[in-house]
């Protein structure tokens, strides 16, 4: 699109300050005023107009429709009997001057035509009947040779769908374009005003002289007289184009097309007539758009049947992904012209029919991921042309429907249409072919392909009803499950505080015990036999391992009522804080082999060295007497967990398969007290803390040869580092 601020020449552009001087003019001023357009900047506007116009003029409303002013025989300046079209905006003042339209109220009465246009309109019964009559009588009435629909697709692929032709000009129905050929920046022009004549004039569009002050956007999309995309002008020219009307028409407020009317004379439509096939637009858009809502909702009468089938799939079955996957009705029965479909949904991924590879798919709704609004159906039947990827899965994917499940456009359904190959003739050639200057808009057959069957109203709307059920079905599962989870919650809390409050009061009656039979030996062990004596230290000691047994249930309850502090900690840190206290009570110091490039571990730095304090000491602890303990700290980078996990093994008595899970539950041990001291508490703390901070542990053990721990913490950052 142009930058600089031009306009057709057939019109001439005024820009007055709010002063009402002159602030910048196009370099077309009027005939017989004895000055350029340079010399009028800074006069005042009465140099061109009379007092009354002026006072016409500086009446119009801000920001509201120009209402025409008739330019008369007593203006300053000879204006040819044109007309004054004033916008305000509060910078000041934009003036339109364009000649009027030829007499043609012998054919033409605006109300009458009008009513004519809309009854025209109302006694069609098929949307092509409709464009086809509004493409009729556009040409009669205003003589244009050729009047044509140009639909355009999502993909900005332009395609002649309904064409009114007298004779005077080649046929253009079921022409293809491409998008190259009237881009996205053509159609911006018609986002304020629908309508454009643009008329090819001798020396072509004039630029504005002085300081257009902040009127460049009227300029480009308001005024009648703005230009148009610069490929009309060359396509005009190419194919012998006098004048050429664009009329924007939408759908559901989108744009959905263009009615374009050809002639090989200058027509000019002037502001009256324009803002009759404005009209004649507004009809024509509300006709299409009440159709598309029609053949909807027939549409959508006819499948009710099928979309009560899926929710009761859903309904009855244990996930929604399973409830998805029923073959009665297929996820491709909901969306016709389908070869295949794909879920991610919940963590669970599965394909229905011909798709591309699950890794091809899953990079596929990873970019989506960063390119699709969460609330948005995205389509495309090209879609090569945005992920060029696809180039290589065309066959069962050329065209793509993703439908996001939730906010986070994490959980997706996901359509595919394979590559549709067909002999399209387009009006252009190639960009890639380098036509010669002069040459581009010559009718052409190609073999298109990439693309898919177009995805229609019917399909987004069909996955717009299964995206909004999946979203309630979910929320309401998640719903159920936060009032679980809070219920849950509160009898865990309540459980660490019953085993907090039993544990700390069972203490006091556990000293009295203690102590009584403390001062029974000192004031009675010499009038008792050695039996007795035994029998008491056999009390001191049974109240000493139940006073430990409450010490570990302590610790065990502050596993949950401790405020993590999350953060990178280093395990060789952890290891070695850990093993210098364990040591002070070996009879000779525990050597542990540490892996090198160890990541950090994420989590509470107390919390974990409570971990590695348990898991280091119980191989210490099982480890044969016959020799030193072989015990390695290290982490795995490949495993089920995707992310990697860290280990402590060792070389001792092993843990048999059947009991790997026991031994995490509470006072359950083995082997016994004679044979190894403890308690059968902590492993139980070690899985608590493991819980706690969102991971989880397992056992890899042999009996005989050692066990193996493997835990990690989620979330957590992998970082590379290297030992001293």
């Amino acid at each position: 699109m142009p930058h600089d601020s031009s306009v057709q020449s057939y019109a001439c552009v005024i820009v007055l300050s709010p002063e009402g001087r002159i602030q910048a003019i196009s370099d077309n001023p009027p005939t017989g005023l004895g000055a350029d357009a340079g010399a009028l900047i800074g006069e005042p506007a009465s140099r061109l107009f009379s007092e009354a116009t002026l006072q016409r003029i500086n009446a119009t409303k801000t920001n509201g429709a120009p209402h025409p002013i008739p330019l008369t025989a007593g203006e300053p300046v000879d204006w040819n009997g044109w007309q004054c079209l004033p916008r305000r905006r509060p910078q000041g003042l934009l003036l339109e001057i364009e000649p009027r339209s030829a007499d043609r109220s012998q054919v033409f009465v605006p109300e009458l035509t009008l009513r004519d246009f809309n009854d025209a309109i109302e006694a069609t019964t098929t949307t092509q009947q409709l464009l086809q009559t509004v493409c009729n009588r556009l040409g009669t009435l205003f003589g244009f040779g050729r009047a044509v629909v140009f639909e355009v697709d999502q993909e900005a692929n332009g395609f002649v769908s309904t064409e009114y032709n007298d004779g005077s000009f080649p046929l253009l129905h079921g022409v293809h374009y491409r998008p190259e050929d009237f881009a996205d920046t053509g159609h911006d022009l018609y986002a304020t005003e629908s309508v454009l004549n643009v008329i090819t004039q001798p020396g072509g569009p004039v630029r504005m002289i002085g300081d257009v002050g902040g009127f460049e956007d009227v300029i480009r999309q308001c005024i009648g007289c703005r230009l148009p995309h610069p490929l009309i002008y060359a396509f005009m020219e190419e194919l012998e184009i006098k004048t050429i009307l664009s009329l924007a028409l939408y759908n559901h407020g989108e744009l959905w097309g263009f009615i374009f009317g050809h002639a090989h004379d200058t027509i000019h439509l002037d502001y009256q007539l324009r803002t009759f096939i404005h009209l004649v637009g507004s009809l024509t858009s509300q006709a299409l758009t009440y159709r598309e809502s029609d053949q909807a909702h027939r549409h959508w009468l006819a499948s009710d049947h099928l979309r009560a089938r899926m929710r009761e799939n859903i309904a009855r079955a244990t996930t929604v992904v399973e409830g998805l996957q029923q073959a009665d009705p297929s996820l491709l029965d909901v969306v016709p012209n389908t070869g295949g479909a794909a879920i991610l949904l919940e963590n669970q991924f599965v394909t229905l029919g011909a798709t591309p590879t699950a890794e091809q798919v899953l990079d596929l709704l990873a970019w989506a991921g960063k390119v699709v609004d969460s609330q948005a159906i995205y389509t495309h039947a090209h879609l090569e042309a945005v992920y060029p990827p696809a180039a290589n899965f065309t066959d069962t994917a050329s065209g793509i429907m993703l439908v996001p499940l939730n906010t986070r456009c994490t959980d997706w359904i996901a359509w595919f249409r394979p590559e549709f190959v067909e002999e399209v003739t387009y009006g252009s050639l190639n960009p890639e072919a380098q036509p010669d200057e002069g040459s581009r808009f010559q009718l052409t057959a190609e073999v298109r392909r990439g693309y898919s069957l177009p995805w229609t109203a019917v399909d987004l709307d069909a996955a717009r009803n299964l995206q909004s059920y999946i979203r309630d079905v979910v929320m309401e599962k998640y719903s159920q499950l936060s009032r679980v989870n809070h219920q849950l919650q509160m009898a865990y809390e309540e459980m660490q505080s019953f085993s907090y409050t039993v544990s700390h009061d069972l203490r006091a009656p556990l000293r009295g015990i203690d102590g009584f039979a403390e001062i029974f030996i000192e004031d009675y062990g010499a009038k008792i036999d050695a039996q007795g004596q035994a029998l008491i230290h056999t009390i001191q000691q049974n109240a000493a391992r139940m006073n430990q047994y409450i010490a570990d249930i302590l610790e065990l309850s502050r596993v949950g009522r401790t405020r993590l502090t999350v953060e990178n900690c280093s395990v060789y840190d952890l290891v070695r804080t850990t093993m210098e206290a364990l040591n002070a009570d070996q009879p000779a110091p525990v050597e542990v082999n540490l892996e090198e490039n160890m990541p950090l571990i994420r989590g509470d730095a107390q919390l974990l060295g409570v971990v590695f304090h348990h898991l280091l000491s119980n191989a210490i602890k099982y480890s044969p007497s016959t020799r030193p303990p072989e015990i390695t700290v290290g982490f795995r980078r490949s495993n089920e967990f995707g992310d990697g996990e860290f280990f402590v093994a060792d070389k001792g008595i092993g843990i048999p398969p059947l009991h790997q899970d026991r031994v995490f539950g509470m006072f359950n041990r083995l082997v016994t007290q004679h044979d190894y001291a403890g308690h059968g508490v902590g492993l139980a703390i070690v899985r608590s803390i493991i819980i706690r901070h969102g991971g989880q542990i397992r056992i890899e053990s042999q009996v005989g040869r050692g066990a193996t721990f493997l835990f990690y913490t989620d979330p957590h950052e992998l970082r590379e580092i290297k030992t001293n």
